[in-house]
């Protein structure tokens, strides 16, 4: 088939098709990448990215897109602390009834990604046994 492609197919359109591949020398890193089917390690994930590779066809209009994309200026529709007490201050939360008057109320600037976690982690993920054993029992 490939004779038959090469004889009907105008050289030029081969050229930019068809690339011939060069052997790597044998010391060079073999590109492995992880394989996600085992599950995911972090560590190994981590580990395999000295030997993850991709391959490049139609490179320069990605290199393009993304050049574009970090040019663009993106303007905040809102401010980055607006949230569910409206940007206000501890001492009016206490008197809307969302903090208790004798609590030492503090607010953190922060990105939710980031600090949702944390809180659960410390929170709710504490008592997740106890949480279990009730819902076991009901």
């Amino acid at each position: 088939m490939e004779g038959s492609l090469e004889r009907e197919a105008p050289a030029g359109a081969l050229a930019a098709v068809l690339k011939h591949s060069s052997t790597l020398p044998p010391e060079s890193t073999q590109v492995r990448g992880y394989d996600f089917n085992r599950g995911v390690n972090y560590r190994a994930l981590l580990e395999a990215f000295g030997t993850t590779g991709f391959q490049a066809t139609n490179f320069g209009r990605a290199v393009q897109q993304v050049n574009a994309m970090i040019e663009k200026k993106l303007e905040p529709l809102s401010q980055e602390f607006d949230g569910p007490d409206s940007g206000a201050r501890p001492d009016e939360a206490v008197s809307w009834g969302k903090i208790r008057v004798d609590a030492q109320p503090v607010k953190v600037y922060a990105d939710a990604s980031l600090v949702f976690p944390l809180l659960v982690a410390e929170t709710f993920a504490q008592k997740m046994d106890a949480f279990m054993h009730e819902k076991n029992e009901d």
